[in-house]
């Protein structure tokens, strides 16, 4: 959709969208292998409005808003690529 459409004033990120991202995150960290599924995090779109998306395209603003710590400061760091 970020990529379709006109640029947006403002995107809200969580980066725990389903149930299992959160065990998932915390396996990543204990250098297990992660299953996110087959749903991207808020995460992967931060990546991706930092790497792929056109500048003409990012957005404003962005909100992040979850209760994962650790996920949140990861993107923060990607959108301050951006």
């Amino acid at each position: 959709m970020l990529a379709e459409n006109d640029k947006y004033d403002l995107v809200c990120l969580d980066h725990d969208l389903a149930p299992e991202h959160y065990n998932a995150f915390f396996a990543e960290l204990r250098g297990d292998d992660p299953s996110y599924g087959l749903v991207k995090t808020g995460y992967d779109v931060a990546l991706f409005i930092a790497g792929e998306l056109d500048e003409l395209k990012q957005p404003h603003f962005a909100a992040v808003h979850t209760k994962n710590d650790r996920g949140c400061a990861r993107i923060v760091a990607a959108l301050t690529e951006a």
